[in-house]
């Protein structure tokens, strides 16, 4: 995916340290991307002005010390994504370096940190497992308690009945 105005739709891509590295108005929807990248390497990664990653699954599978899930910066954004890491505990969600991205609707489960790196995302209405996440997202929730099954392997991201993050998010043309 390169600099020219490109949508992405898909059910899955492949599972992959990185299974997407996209630049500048690319366009990522309705997908589901898995990933087993390490430390630094996050399934998508995504820069650029006009670039987004919306109403997707990405989960970080990698089954001990996964990375982030996404990748972002220079005014890429995040609408309606579930960031997920499955086969052990992820240290950041988000990681990024640049410029001032856009999150929101999203939720991030099985994560310590929302966000390294030296950007600073402005967040709305987002939700968590972290007990302390920045501003803009609501901390302390249940994986369990929001999803059907977080169970590496078996996983099901339906949004569990009287969960949390049912009807939460921010209305938007997004």
């Amino acid at each position: 995916l390169g600099s020219r105005r490109t949508r992405s739709s898909c059910t899955r891509a492949s599972l992959a340290a990185r299974a997407i590295n996209a630049s500048n108005n690319t366009i990522i929807d309705r997908c589901i991307v898995e990933g087993i990248g390490g430390a630094s390497a996050s399934p998508i990664a995504l820069y650029g002005s006009g670039s987004r990653v919306s109403n997707s699954l990405v989960i970080n599978r990698k089954s001990s010390s996964p990375g982030p899930a996404v990748s972002i910066g220079d005014g890429a954004s995040l609408y309606n994504c579930t960031l997920a890491a499955t086969a052990a505990t992820g240290s950041v969600a988000l990681v990024g370096s640049y410029g001032t991205p856009t999150v929101r609707n999203c939720a991030a489960f099985g994560f310590t940190s929302i966000k390294s790196g030296g950007n600073s995302p402005t967040y709305t209405t987002c939700a968590t497992d972290i007990a302390s996440p920045p501003s803009g997202w609501t901390g302390s929730l249940t994986g369990s308690s929001q999803f059907e099954s977080l169970t590496d392997g078996s996983h099901d991201f339906r949004a569990k009945a009287g969960g949390a993050i049912i009807d939460a998010g921010t209305t938007d043309s997004t």
